[in-house]
């Protein structure tokens, strides 16, 4: 089954609209080359019938276009709707206006697939992201181990190979870009959510919700999160937004959990908890020597390490970025930690291509657990400051 959406800015008749953002000091420091490269997000509360619907047009800045904006439905984040934007030129001031109105311009995304197996997002250059969400089938060990979890894969931001992991391979429970954690208490007790053992799982409770528009795609997915009696024990709301800027592919990652009652606990260890990625399973089997990571600290040397608690000093990084080989290409990823994720993030790496942050949080009916990431993807690699730039647009908070 495809489907297909052309999005157009706004429809002809509605009336234009302004608004005004501030973009608290994000245009200085950076080249138009890497602005061009950063997408800037936020959220805000938009007027009245930017409400509901993906909303887009143009940003101004003393009424002349510098760039493109997109807004959401809503946020998982925030209070008001969520926004991306892309610049075509470095702002002169600290202000600029989105400008809503008709315009002819048109982009189009893809969805194939279907919601009981593999749904993939692609645009006119090829695949992005593919969300795997088979159900749980723990009828033998092999189909129990290949569904115990949702996961999303991540293609080669200028072809169609996957540069992420599946099931199966070293480490069978590192897939793609996953979310879990090792210690998870709730009314009835620890379980885990990273290794899905004894019958836990998390899986989709039925099909993504997917926005359109004309910079951006986003997908919501309904995650379950189930104890080891298959008892439902929260609800996760988990959101990819995918889009191209330059010759990056950029992954936005928000999720909110909410426990059916009580309270739960997330921790775990740097290693088996929190948010990560895994590259494709070759690395580990041939590449890993190649693997080397850029901290804000600097480049290391290839394959070498940094993982809390052994390296105090490894936590609330804004940024971490690994490069690795794979399909005869270099790639690097670039992982963003936004400064409102709660608690302390600590962080990890490992040189067969998996790294990411953990942290020690409750959530409770009133007070779900909400985090925020990016992550950026290259072919070849990249510097400290092409890193820092990548972070920019994400860390820099503007409400």
């Amino acid at each position: 089954m495809i489907s297909l959406c052309f999005m157009v800015w706004l429809s002809a008749g509605q009336a234009d609209t302004t608004f005004e953002v501030s973009l608290n000091g994000l245009g200085k420091g950076l080249t138009k080359a890497q602005l061009m490269e950063c997408p800037l997000s936020g959220n805000a509360v938009f007027p009245a019938h930017w409400k509901g619907s993906s909303t887009a047009g143009h940003i101004l800045d003393d009424e002349k276009s510098i760039g493109t904006f997109q807004v959401f439905s809503a946020s998982l984040a925030g209070k008001g709707q969520d926004w991306v934007a892309l610049f075509t030129e470095v702002p002169k001031g600290n202000k600029v206006t989105f400008k809503g109105g008709p315009s002819k311009i048109q982009s189009l995304f893809v969805f194939d697939g279907d919601w009981k197996s593999l749904r993939r997002i692609s645009d006119s250059k090829g695949p992005m992201l593919a969300v795997f969400c088979e159900p749980y089938d723990p009828s033998t060990p092999a189909s129990k181990e290949a569904t115990f979890k949702t996961f999303t894969h991540v293609y080669d931001p200028e072809g169609s190979n996957l540069i992420t992991k599946g099931a199966g391979g070293k480490f069978p429970h590192h897939r793609g870009l996953f979310y879990g954690f090792m210690k998870t208490t709730y009314s009835a007790g620890v379980v885990d959510t990273w290794h899905c053992k004894d019958g836990v799982h998390l899986n989709l409770t039925g099909p993504g919700v997917e926005e359109y528009g004309p910079l951006a795609v986003r997908v919501t997915l309904p995650v379950g999160w189930y104890g080891k009696k298959d008892d439902l024990f929260a609800r996760e709301e988990r959101q990819f937004t995918v889009l191209r800027a330059g010759e990056a592919l950029v992954v936005d990652f928000a999720s909110r959990v909410t426990p059916l009652d009580g309270v739960i606990k997330v921790d775990g260890d740097p290693q088996h908890a929190g948010y990560h990625f895994r590259a494709s399973d070759e690395v580990a089997s041939k590449t890993s020597k190649k693997t080397v990571f850029v901290r804000p600290s600097g480049v290391d040397k290839p394959g070498v390490t940094r993982n809390w608690p052994e390296r105090k000093d490894h936590i609330n990084l804004p940024w971490n970025s690994m490069q690795f080989s794979a399909n005869e290409n270099r790639y690097s990823v670039t992982y963003i930690n936004h400064p409102e994720n709660r608690g302390e993030s600590r962080f990890s790496e490992r040189e067969y291509g998996r790294f990411g942050c953990y942290f020690v949080d409750e959530a409770t009916v009133e007070k779900p657990l909400v985090v925020q990431n990016r992550m950026v993807f290259r072919r070849g690699d990249l510097d400290k400051k092409e890193a820092h730039a990548d972070a920019v647009g994400f860390n820099a908070n503007i409400r």
